[in-house]
């Protein structure tokens, strides 16, 4: 009984250990251009906060993905650029520096061009590298930004209303402030390795009671 016991327990964790979890946040609300926004001029810079209650795993990232609203086809950006930030905002202000609250924010992802050609709901997004150590101990602020004019029609996203100023964006590669907005983006979150659910090890001692 006991061999069996820890064979199921020993199972039980590295199966846990093995699983590369993944997260959906927000809503599928309404379409929006932001980031991808191809007709937005020769640059575009968008922030936008995620709240550690949504994310729920404290492990590294691996990858980002957003979940198209429309059909894209060749659709360009370039010297887009990825950055991951963690900030105790729950609500940004217009000021870009001052939402990272003195943290320096990661870049994870670049690519020139960075192309996009998704169906209706398809995902598209990033392989982080080096992937980001998240420890759900705060917000998370995703930045992208490119310039030099995109090609191509807009990449429509879907998003969700918070109510409060969760997105902020310029159409200046650098700018320094934004416009403020609600709307956030629905992101697909790939986690390396998330923490083991406590209760996976109840369940097994369950069997054995």
């Amino acid at each position: 009984m006991a061999k069996t016991f820890y064979i199921l327990l020993a199972v039980t964790l590295a199966a846990a250990a093995a699983f590369a979890g993944q997260k959906v946040v927000g809503a599928r609300g309404t379409g929006i251009d932001e980031p991808f926004c191809a007709g937005c001029g020769t640059a575009y810079r968008v922030q936008v906060l995620v709240l550690k209650g949504q994310l729920g795993f404290a492990a590294p990232i691996t990858r980002l993905e957003y979940q198209s609203a429309a059909a894209a086809s060749d659709v360009k950006f370039y010297k887009l650029e990825l950055r991951l930030c963690r900030t105790s905002r729950a609500v940004l202000t217009d000021d870009f520096a001052a939402n990272y609250e003195n943290n320096t924010p990661a870049l994870v992802a670049k690519a020139d061009p960075y192309n996009v050609n998704v169906k209706l709901d398809e995902w598209f997004g990033f392989d982080l590298s080096p992937p980001f150590n998240y420890d759900n101990s705060k917000n998370l602020i995703v930045e992208v930004r490119w310039q030099n004019e995109a090609t191509g029609a807009k990449a429509n996203t879907w998003a969700y209303d918070t109510g409060v100023g969760r997105m902020l964006k310029t159409r200046e590669y650098n700018g320094p402030k934004g416009t403020l907005v609600g709307t956030v983006n629905r992101f697909r979150v790939t986690y390396d390795n998330p923490a083991v659910d406590p209760s996976s090890l109840g369940r097994v001692k369950a069997l054995y009671r």
